[in-house]
């Protein structure tokens, strides 16, 4: 198909007034003429939009002004003609089977960036985050915890004294952390965390359902596990990353889209390093002889627990039965499941 030209709309930089003219090709060269118009360009002059689905495709000419063509075919029929080619990004933009890969090569490139990119780069910014910057984090996450969650502990000061005592003799200090037991009682029932900086909360309850020092002991060093790691510091970088690019690739107007990718990255994090802190309690236990039981009881005790305060699995049920919970919500728990991690202890024990 030869054409001569096409019909264009020209602004000429200086008004908003469009003139109407006809953009040609000429021994090489373009033309512009109509409506007192008359101008030509040498072709590696010009620019060139790229087609957007109805939009009028640009030509941008050296001197600042532009003209807009709403004539697709006969434009392209025209560059067809000088041999212009769009880009090789133009041209795979405009297949939808070449969106869909590039779609897929980034949801591919995304997900490996969570999984391994984002904790590798957690555990490196961690080692250049002051003791002195965590130990804040610690403080003042206690103090929110003190102020709406937790109550001094009730636990007779003897018995505190006791397990810390026992405790301090058993659990090395070779890499300079330092750490330091808090007894409180809480609303959350028995439970026990790391907090940034060394703080190791244990609640009342959680030392009541242990049933013995040396169960409570053992939750002593998987919390000790998590401060010797720094769990708690390279959670909070990892989720601040994946927060960040999720708020770069959706933009401000979607927090709850941007703040989900962050929960559930979260949550991956806390069971990958659940089982890196069993591993240190177990060696940490067996290293004082005691036997690596003592975390088993204390993980069957805390099970039994919280099995316990689950509510009748249906209406009218004679008494409450365990059930085991769905895919997602076994996905989106944040320990991994209590007889996979007594499996894994008990594979490991020399």
């Amino acid at each position: 198909m030869s054409i001569t030209g096409v019909s264009a709309r020209y602004y000429d930089g200086r008004s908003s007034r469009p003139l109407s003219v006809t953009l040609s090709v000429r021994a090489g060269q373009a033309w512009l003429v109509g409506d007192g118009v008359e101008l030509w360009f040498e072709l590696h002059q010009l620019r060139v939009s790229e087609p957007m689905a109805r939009a009028p495709r640009l030509v941008t000419l050296p001197d600042g002004s532009h003209c807009e063509i709403d004539d697709h075919a006969g434009f392209a029929a025209l560059l067809d003609q000088t041999g212009y080619r769009d880009s090789w990004v133009v041209r795979l933009q405009s297949s939808w089977r070449h969106v869909l890969a590039a779609v897929a090569g980034l949801a591919i490139v995304c997900a490996a960036g969570v999984y391994w990119g984002v904790p590798a780069a957690a555990s490196v910014i961690a080692r250049f985050v002051p003791m002195e910057y965590e130990a804040s984090l610690g403080e003042q996450a206690m103090a929110w915890f003190d102020s709406d969650l937790m109550q001094a502990s009730k636990l007779p000061q003897a018995d505190r004294d006791r397990l810390a005592g026992r405790f301090a003799r058993m659990a090395p200090n070779a890499d300079g952390r330092r750490y330091r037991i808090e007894f409180r009682s809480s609303r959350i029932g028995p439970n026990a965390f790391a907090l940034p900086g060394g703080r190791i909360v244990i609640t009342d309850e959680l030392i009541a359902v242990a049933g013995g020092d040396e169960p409570a002991l053992a939750a002593f060093a998987h919390e000790l596990g998590h401060v010797h790691h720094r769990h708690a510091l390279r959670r909070v970088v990892a989720s601040t990353l994946v927060a960040s690019g999720a708020a770069v690739l959706f933009g401000d107007w979607s927090s709850l889209l941007a703040a989900a990718p962050a929960a559930l990255v979260d949550l991956h994090y806390s069971r990958a390093m659940e089982l890196e802190a069993d591993d240190y309690a177990r060696e940490l236990l067996v290293a004082n002889g005691i036997p690596v039981q003592a975390l088993v009881s204390l993980l069957t005790a805390l099970e039994a627990a919280q099995s316990a305060e689950r509510p009748p699995a249906g209406a009218g049920a004679g008494k409450a039965r365990s059930q085991r919970p769905p895919d997602l919500l076994r996905y989106l728990s944040s320990h991994p499941g209590t007889e996979a991690r007594i499996a894994r202890l008990l594979r490991q024990q020399p």
